[in-house]
């Protein structure tokens, strides 16, 4: 089974592994962390979400961390090399929000923060909101947001 973790993250794939690592040619740590892979960016669509866990253990992986967009084979190489790589079954998860990139870093989960929200923004009566649309308010004033992916809502 060809592994595409991390793709676009509507709902980022999720899987249950049928059994432990009982296998001799199986790695002796099937641990996967994000953190051993590029996660640096410059914008939110340099980030993909992933897991990282236990490859060897049994049950669901619901995305929870982000690499780069680059290490995304890499990472599908070393999950290939675990029992979950070789099969697995697809789990209900969350829509969790996507990944974003916050101080050159790729994170998941990405909010919005009162602070994000500039002078220019509140000084027109709005607050700033993931995304590019806003609802019958209108948009208040451009790059009056603290990051690129928000936009100031009134």
């Amino acid at each position: 089974m060809k592994l595409l973790l991390g793709s676009v993250v509507a709902l980022p794939l999720a899987l249950v592994v049928a059994d432990g690592c009982s296998s001799s040619s199986m790695p002796e740590n099937c641990t996967i962390s994000a953190s051993n892979y590029d996660q640096s960016c410059n914008v939110d669509t340099d980030c993909l979400e992933v897991s990282s866990g236990d490859y060897c253990a049994t049950g669901c992986f619901c995305g929870n961390s982000t690499i780069n967009v680059g290490a995304l084979a890499q990472f599908n190489d070393d999950v290939s090399k675990t029992p979950i790589g070789s099969g697995g079954l697809i789990c209900p998860c969350p829509n969790p929000l996507g990944p974003c990139c916050r101080h050159g870093m790729c994170q998941a989960g990405c909010q919005v923060s009162p602070t994000d929200t500039l002078p220019a923004c509140s000084d027109a009566g709005g607050t700033c909101t993931l995304g590019t649309v806003c609802g019958a308010g209108g948009t208040g004033p451009p790059d009056a947001c603290v990051y690129s992916d928000e936009v100031c809502c009134l």
